[in-house]
């Protein structure tokens, strides 16, 4: 018989609302790395980086976007959080600090 701590989860992709798919694919490239693996403008896109991916479906309604959110963990998170400094990523009011 199988048991519950057989079955293991080995990843995640977020699938996340976009009102502009070609805007959100050059910024995930331009601002984090990422590369594109596929995007269908006003449909469907993916990028990944690293060994994830993220997803992302085409949304009219731009309530949507704005409440929904994912989680990623990273290693070496003190050079993830410089890379986002240099992309102008962290908001001035929100540095990080341990």
């Amino acid at each position: 018989m199988t048991s519950r701590t057989d079955a293991k989860l080995v990843a995640e992709t977020p699938v996340l609302a976009s009102l502009n798919i070609r805007k959100t694919v050059d910024f995930y490239i331009a601002k984090m790395g990422f590369r594109e693996v596929y995007a269908q403008e006003n449909n469907y896109a993916v990028t990944a980086r690293d060994g994830i991916e993220v997803h992302f479906w085409f949304c009219k309604d731009p309530g949507i976007p704005k409440l929904t959110s994912c989680r990623i963990e990273v290693n070496g998170v003190d050079a993830f959080y410089k890379l986002c400094q240099e992309s102008d990523l962290v908001h001035p009011n929100a540095p990080l600090h341990d």
